[in-house]
């Protein structure tokens, strides 16, 4: 549905153009006072014949949707009738403006400071015109470039979500190995103690206190000596006879050596026992050192990942943030006024 054409006519002969323009006019207003001037955007100005200039002038200050300039026969209804919403002046559009235009024909005796003062107002609305659409496209491209801008960031977002899962994984595999290297260093510690008891218990057992221990086997030596000593001194105090007595000689000294060679044997057995149990214990604490050094480097890695997640946290809401105001800024782009 059309919008209906109010038309202001300044004219030299009002009910001959009046006539000319027909049914193509909702509504004609004559003026031919210039305080009687009332424009709107809505509404369309004739000039027809020698009007005023001083008229043609004052209407010239006012802002119409179109300006027709009636020479003679040049406009008739059918051409005013072109001045609709969907077909205006010369049926050209620019963005939402209508083209200002001058219809002209016949012969004229417009006066010529009222013709020059019709198209400084037409030269001004072009350039009014010119500068909205400058505007227009100057908008559209800040708007094209934030929307891009908008979309480097959503890929920027779903760079860092990814990037924050993963590293979310990686944390959660290093603390699964974290309690798994725990485990391991409890299972070893159990293990060395049970060790280290038993080698002790084994040492115990094959060297009787050590020093003490060899003391006490020389102690029995001396005394199954004397013993033996006493016995062959009895026998021949008994018998009289001096080859008992080399014998028990013999006997002792072979006693004395045995208890010796017993006592060597019982302390080399005792040193090796010892250095086994010191080798062992040694490899359990390396081992020990070496679970320890990898608890720290899993621990220290640990919260390199739980730094390095809380950087991607707080980059991800700087980017929520300035995707935020490009939002805004888009949407005052699109809505120009």
């Amino acid at each position: 549905m059309s919008r209906a054409i109010h038309v202001t006519l300044l004219a030299a002969d009002p009910a001959a153009t009046v006539g000319r323009l027909g049914d193509a006019a909702d509504e004609v207003s004559v003026v031919t006072d210039p305080e009687a001037l009332v424009a709107s955007p809505e509404s369309v100005l004739v000039v027809s014949g020698a009007v005023e200039a001083g008229l043609v002038r004052a209407a010239a200050a006012l802002p119409w949707r179109s300006v027709v300039l009636d020479l003679g026969a040049a406009t008739d209804a059918e051409t005013l009738a072109s001045l609709g919403p969907a077909r205006p002046l010369q049926s050209r559009w620019i963005g939402h403006l209508p083209v200002v235009s001058l219809e002209l024909g016949g012969t004229t005796d417009l006066d010529p400071v009222a013709l020059t003062a019709v198209s400084t107002l037409l030269r001004d609305r072009r350039s009014e015109h010119e500068t909205l659409r400058r505007q227009y496209f100057l908008l559209e491209a800040d708007r094209r470039e934030h929307v891009a801008a908008v979309d480097r960031l959503e890929a920027d977002r779903e760079h860092w979500t990814s990037e924050v899962e993963r590293l979310t994984e990686r944390a959660r595999r290093a603390e699964r190995g974290r309690r798994k290297a725990r485990t391991e260093l409890d299972r070893l510690r159990r293990s060395r103690a049970v060790r280290m008891t038993a080698l002790l218990r084994g040492l115990r057992r094959r060297v009787p206190g050590g020093t003490a221990g060899l003391a006490v086997v020389l102690a029995g030596a001396a005394v199954v000596a004397l013993a033996a000593a006493a016995l062959v001194t009895w026998l021949v105090a008994e018998t009289g006879h001096a080859g008992l007595a080399a014998l028990g000689v013999l006997t002792l000294a072979g006693l004395v050596v045995t208890t010796a060679v017993l006592a060597r044997l019982l302390s080399a057995q005792g040193r090796r026992a010892r250095t086994a149990a010191e080798t062992e214990a040694e490899r359990a604490r390396l081992a020990f050192t070496e679970l320890r050094r990898g608890q720290r480097s899993v621990r220290k890695r640990v919260m390199t990942l739980d730094a390095t997640q809380e950087d991607v946290v707080q980059r991800l809401a700087r980017l929520e943030l300035a995707l935020t105001n490009l939002d805004v800024r888009s949407d005052r782009a699109d809505d120009p006024a």
